[in-house]
């Protein structure tokens, strides 16, 4: 799956500058990232697309 968000751009944006969640934060961001094409409706092969329609902070948002 291509990241809408990597885990480096999501620590940026958090102010994270730790790795202790590291894998709790990238389970989120996966999480997200489903929620998002499962909302916008978008089969695997279009799932380019969300990084064209979403941002750093919508992904946090939600």
């Amino acid at each position: 799956m291509t990241d809408i968000v990597t885990l480096d751009e999501a620590k940026q944006y958090l102010r994270i500058d730790y790795d202790d969640e590291a894998t709790t934060l990238t389970t989120l961001l996966q999480t997200a990232q489903v929620l998002v094409r499962d909302v916008a409706r978008l089969s695997n092969d279009e799932k380019e697309l969300l990084i064209i329609w979403t941002t750093p902070k919508v992904i946090c948002a939600l």
